[in-house]
């Protein structure tokens, strides 16, 4: 078969989401001819499993992708960015016309000369849903696969207008961009929210809900220790932004543990300038790395970070890349309902940090019990991937393909 994905960066400095698409990638190409459309983000791209086209979409956007690593410039481009976004209120959340446009032209052009049986549609961003769906009008036999990574309904609404108001503006994009969808996956992070809002809908027979494909054997090329072998190193790798994540809570945490020998690296971008001008000795930040880079980070590590987040959702991705090697986990969070508990719960190799518990010694205490009592335990991939299957490429695979 031949089948196009339609994401957003995909290459050496790809999303979360992209990361996610080059995961499915590779494990679809295996039998299947693949081509992928994603931004322009000025970096080579080169995937030997997959014929990848790129769009570029805007000045913003570029400056974005230039300055990512000055924190001052990023302020600056955001606040533009802001006010650029304002402007497509009545249309709310699609920001980006000009590149939709081309970057249709460009899907539309492959579908026919490449002669596209399936393609796949990666929300976010919005625009990949819009540019499938007009596809799937111009040429009906293509089979056309709602993607949903990230919530579109239910993910992250726009900060400055009502919470009502963001929901009706996304579910009416949902419900035109899914009429014409031969298949619709969902994350199991957004299952309730789905079923409040649109189990009566036409679209929802069609729907199947699988989950973050980030649960891969790990393969690191490089076997060398990351880290000070005399130190135990707890990782962080992601975006660490405030306030969406609770980055002066952890930092007080960390104050608060008595054994210095314990070390918080932080590994990715961040807008919060308590962390990269942090002065604890047990605190490092190193700002953006490849993705190649994290491979080793990951395997190098003693135990892995991650950071709670209040959206009820969407699921942090990175839990499902940390199991992939094992380790033990320590997470925080902020709300009972947070989409990554169950999961973390299931895993087993884990610690839940309360962020709502005013007595922060004592969470610190929780850090320094578990790391104790983990240091060095490890759970065989064999056995991760039999508990979180859907987590898996292949559970994708096996259900586009069907």
């Amino acid at each position: 078969m031949n089948i196009l994905f339609i994401t957003d960066r995909y290459g050496k400095k790809a999303s979360p989401n992209g990361i996610c698409v080059k995961n499915l990638v590779s494990e679809v190409s295996k039998s299947n001819n693949v081509y992928c459309m994603c931004y322009d983000d000025y970096t080579e791209i080169d995937d030997k499993n997959c014929e990848v086209t790129t769009e570029r979409k805007g000045l913003l956007d570029y400056l974005q992708y230039k300055y990512e690593k000055s924190t001052k410039m990023m302020k600056i481009i955001n606040t533009l960015m802001k006010i650029k976004n304002s402007f497509f209120i009545p249309v709310w959340p699609w920001t980006d016309p000009i590149y939709t446009i081309k970057a249709y032209k460009k899907c539309k052009k492959i579908c026919f000369e490449k002669n596209i049986d399936i393609i796949v549609a990666a929300h976010m961003p919005l625009s990949s849903l819009i540019i499938a769906s007009y596809i799937k009008k111009k040429k009906p036999n293509i089979k056309y696969v709602a993607y949903f990574l990230d919530s579109l309904s239910g993910g992250r609404p726009l900060s400055i207008m009502p919470l009502k108001w963001n929901l009706k503006k996304k579910l009416k994009w949902e419900r035109k961009l899914l009429e014409n969808a031969d298949k619709i996956i969902f994350m199991e992070a957004s299952r309730k929210h789905q079923e409040k809002y649109n189990k009566d809908m036409d679209f929802y027979k069609k729907v199947t809900y699988l989950d973050i494909p980030l649960l891969k054997e790990p393969q690191v090329k490089c076997k060398n220790n990351y880290f000070d072998n005399g130190k135990i190193n707890i990782s962080f790798c992601g975006t660490a932004n405030y306030p969406l994540r609770n980055l002066p809570f952890l930092l007080n945490v960390i104050k608060q543990i008595d054994n210095k020998n314990i070390v918080f690296h932080f590994f990715g971008n961040s807008n919060y300038e308590g962390l990269f001008n942090c002065k604890l000795e047990n605190v490092k930040y190193h700002s953006f790395v490849s993705h190649e880079e994290i491979d080793n980070i990951l395997n190098s590590s003693d135990f892995l970070l991650n950071l709670g987040t209040t959206t009820l959702s969407t699921i942090s991705g990175k839990i499902f890349e940390y199991m992939s090697y094992g380790k033990p986990i320590i997470s925080t969070y902020s709300i009972e309902e947070e989409s990554c508990i169950p999961y973390l719960i299931k895993y087993k190799n884990s610690v839940l940090i309360k962020e709502n518990n005013e007595n922060i010694s004592e969470e610190a205490k929780k850090i320094e019990e578990f790391v104790k009592e983990n240091i060095g335990k490890k759970i065989e991939y064999k056995d991760v991937k039999r508990d979180f299957y859907k987590n898996t490429p292949e559970a994708f695979r096996n259900e586009i393909l069907k």
